[in-house]
């Protein structure tokens, strides 16, 4: 990676509206209470951000971790080891909502909708997942630097906890960069321990990494974990069903 100084921010497009659920829909199945099956904290504030200002007294979100007899590692090898993106995410998502179901106390009175997501990036025709080291995580910067694109594939499940049935969906997006990165920046980033925890090793609203964000397809949403326009849809094609 080229110690030179870092690129000059550009200007963005507005961001699009969030999306929320729509009162219409949801009004029959209210009170509702919204399961996340996570320990992420940006997934729980972007969950949070869907639920309309009119409603957020009758919809609660409520969080709970998968069992840690959960191996995920273990969870379609076949297909992370042939870099199977799509079919990856999403059978790592419906074995946590299944391991949820197993082993934990779930709300079951009332409306109450479980979801359970699962993100790797693909960046040059490979899965990655969380680093496993410091090196691993300079690896992954070392090719976001040499502007190879990190494209982010998200599988959410929705699981209708009364009745257990199910609606799952993908979402894909991709950041480009602006590199490369200034040496300095890497080490900075890897030192703050942050992205060592984001398949792909990176962050979008990580602060030294701002200034080498590129075009973005997709949305910043999907990047971070929790597609919210899909999530929406998800919520509501079940709640139609209730």
């Amino acid at each position: 990676m080229t110690a030179t100084s870092a690129p000059a921010s550009t200007a963005t497009a507005p961001a699009a509206p969030t999306p929320q659920l729509d009162p219409a829909r949801v009004a029959h199945a209210l009170p509702l209470t919204l399961v996340l099956g996570s320990t992420s904290r940006a997934r729980r504030a972007l969950l949070a951000s869907l639920i309309p200002p009119t409603h957020k007294d009758r919809i609660r979100i409520e969080f709970t971790a998968p069992p840690d007899s959960l191996d995920e590692r273990a969870v379609a090898a076949d297909h992370r080891a042939a870099h199977r993106a799509h079919d990856l995410t999403l059978a790592v998502a419906h074995a946590k909502a299944d391991a949820l179901l197993d082993s934990a106390s779930l709300a079951q009175t009332g409306t109450a909708i479980l979801l359970t997501a699962d993100q790797v990036t693909v960046c040059a025709g490979k899965v990655r997942e969380k680093p496993e080291s410091e090196q691993e995580a300079r690896g992954y910067l070392a090719a976001y630097s040499a502007g190879e694109p990190a494209t982010t594939v998200t599988a959410v499940v929705a699981t209708h906890l009364p009745t257990k049935k199910r609606v799952a969906g993908i979402d894909v997006a991709t950041q480009h960069w602006r590199g490369p990165f200034l040496a300095s920046v890497v080490e900075e980033v890897i030192a703050k321990g942050d992205v060592m925890h984001c398949c792909g090793g990176f962050m979008i609203d990580e602060p030294l990494l701002m200034s080498y964000l590129g075009q973005r397809d997709g949305d910043g949403d999907s990047i971070m974990g929790m597609p919210l326009a899909l999530t929406k849809s998800l919520i509501e094609q079940l709640l139609d069903f209730d």
